[in-house]
C-alpha cells in the first residue's frame, strides 16, 4: 500500500521509493537540485546552464545568456533578483477551467516582487509580492490572495504551493509547508494560463533567492491524500 510522503511501498515482495510521479496523471514538471546542469565554475561560483525535468515530460529549464543564469548554492538555484531566469523547452500551458497545482521549495533573499513562474509578458505570472501577499495573474485577470498575517519571511526556507482548482468557479488555495492558509478572502480565476519562463515576469520582475526544487501538476484536481504525500516528500528531503 503507498504510503504518505517520502518512503517505501511494497508490490509482490518488492520495495519502491515513492517520487511524485507515482501519482496519476504524472507532473508536467519535477526540478529537483541534483538534476541541475553546471557550467564553467568562476569568480562568482559555479552558473547553472540548465534543469533537467525529471517528469514524463522532458520539458527541461535551460539558459543560453551566461548573464542570465543562476548560480548553483546550497543544493538549489540561486536567483540574483535582477535578471537571472530559465525557459522552459514547451510552454506549460493549463486549459481554462483545467485544475493546475505548483509546489515551491523556495528561500527568498528579500520580499519584493519574487516571480516564480511567468513569461516575457504580464498575462500570466505567479509571485509572492510582499511578505502577506501574493499576485497571480491568470488569462490577463489580476488576483491578490492577502493573508492577515506574515506568511513569507525572507531568509526562510518553504514550500509554497499554489494551487487552482478545476472547474467553472477556479478556486485559488495557497499552502505553506503542507497547511492550507486562509487569505482574507477567497478569490477564484478560471483563465486560461501560459508559462513559458521560471523566475521572470515582462523582464523586469524577477526572483531573488533560492529555488531547491518544484514539482508541477494539471488536467486533474489532486486528491488531498495526494497533495499530502507530495508535501510530505518535500517536507523529508529538505528538512522541513
Amino acid at each position: 500500500m503507498l504510503g504518505l510522503g517520502v518512503g517505501f511501498y511494497k508490490l509482490g515482495g518488492n520495495e519502491y521509493t515513492w517520487t511524485p510521479n507515482i501519482i496519476e496523471p504524472p507532473p508536467k514538471g519535477w526540478f529537483k537540485g541534483d538534476k541541475i546542469e553546471a557550467g564553467e565554475t568562476g569568480e562568482s561560483g559555479t552558473p547553472a546552464v540548465s534543469w533537467v525535468d525529471s517528469s514524463p515530460e522532458g520539458n527541461n529549464l535551460s539558459q543560453s545568456v551566461e548573464e542570465d543564469r543562476g548560480t548553483i548554492d546550497d543544493g538549489g538555484l540561486l536567483f540574483d533578483g535582477t535578471q537571472d531566469h530559465y525557459d522552459f523547452g514547451s510552454d506549460i500551458v493549463i486549459s481554462a477551467e483545467e485544475a493546475f497545482i505548483g509546489f515551491f521549495v523556495i528561500k527568498l533573499a528579500n520580499v519584493n516582487q519574487d516571480t516564480i513562474l511567468g513569461t516575457g509578458g504580464t498575462s500570466n505570472f505567479l509571485q509572492i509580492l510582499t511578505n502577506k501577499k501574493l499576485k497571480l495573474k491568470i488569462g490577463g485577470v489580476q488576483e491578490l490572495p492577502t493573508f492577515a498575517s506574515a506568511q513569507f519571511s525572507s531568509d526562510e526556507k518553504m514550500i509554497v504551493t499554489i494551487q487552482r482548482e478545476a472547474g467553472a468557479t477556479g478556486n485559488i488555495n495557497v499552502f505553506k509547508n503542507g497547511t492550507l492558509l486562509t487569505p482574507t478572502s477567497q478569490l477564484d480565476n478560471a483563465g486560461a494560463i501560459t508559462f513559458d519562463s521560471l523566475g521572470l515576469r515582462n523582464s523586469d520582475q524577477f526572483f531573488g533567492g533560492h529555488i531547491y526544487e518544484v514539482v508541477l501538476y494539471d488536467v486533474e484536481d489532486l486528491s488531498d491524500l495526494d497533495i499530502t504525500r507530495v508535501h510530505q516528500y518535500l517536507k523529508s528531503k529538505h528538512n522541513l
